[in-house]
Order: C-alpha cells, then structure tokens, then sequence
C-alpha cells in the first residue's frame, strides 16, 4: 500500500525537475538551437507529459485503494457491493460489512504506529526482529 503513495509523490517530484531544468535550459541556452538542443527539448516535454499522466492514473488507483481500505473492503468486495446494489433494488436488507471505523481499519492494515506508516521496513515489536523460526526434529513428531 506505502508503494501506491510514494509512486505519485515520485512521478510528480521528477515531472516538476523536469520541467524546472526544461525552463532553466531554455533562459540561458536557445540563442543558437542545434538539432540536439531541440531533440533535447522535445524529448523532455514528451516525458513530463507522460509522468503526469501516470502519475494521475496512478494517484486515482491509490485514492481508490484507500477509500476501500478505510472501508476494509477488498476489491472484489467492493465489485460484489455495486452488484448486489444493482440486482437487489434495495428490497432486501443491507450488504454484510466488517467495517470496524476508519482508524481501526487504517490501524489493522497499516499498524498502530505513524512510522511504521511512512517507513514499511520499521517494525515497533522488537521481539518479532528476531529469528522466530523453531527447528522441529523428525524424533519429535509422532506419527500413527
């Protein structure tokens, strides 16, 4: 889930360099353009244009994807809810939700801590760091 917000972040970070070193690139340099200068200048529209786009597309996938976890909901849940909502015309009651609140389901998904939100590789439970693999011998399993 962390990988949803951090790609939209990226993308946009990298659109604004681009455009940022585009524009720096064109105050001091156009006075003489060579071909290189305007493959250079095409090439860098055209993938500004691209990470935008991405990252849009992206950015709504991870609003999507929020929305159905602070609703813990899985995708095909949710899928199943606007058939149910289509098929039933409300005549029956209400579809089954496990819905426990927004920070619980945020909480139960994410962790309980804001750093373990932002940093996926920190863990606050120091006991499961270590190695909690147990050998299990062939003498200790009783088969019948």
């Amino acid at each position: 889930m962390q990988f949803l917000y951090y790609l939209p972040i990226n993308g946009f970070t990298g659109m604004i360099i681009q455009i940022w070193y585009l524009v720096k690139q064109m105050q001091t340099g156009l006075g003489d353009p060579s071909p290189g200068n305007v493959f250079f200048i095409i090439f860098s529209l055209i993938s500004a244009m691209i990470m935008f786009a991405m990252s849009c597309a992206v950015a709504s996938l991870t609003y999507h994807y929020s929305y159905l976890l602070l609703k813990n909901m899985s995708s095909m849940e949710d899928i199943e809810l606007v058939r149910y909502e289509c098929l039933s015309h409300h005549k029956v009651p209400h579809f089954p939700s496990y819905d426990i609140g927004a920070l619980k389901n945020w909480q139960s998904i994410m962790g309980t801590s804001f750093l373990s939100w932002t940093c996926p590789w920190y863990n606050e439970n120091k006991e499961l760091n270590q190695n909690s693999f147990t050998e299990i011998s062939l003498s200790s399993i009783h088969i019948d």
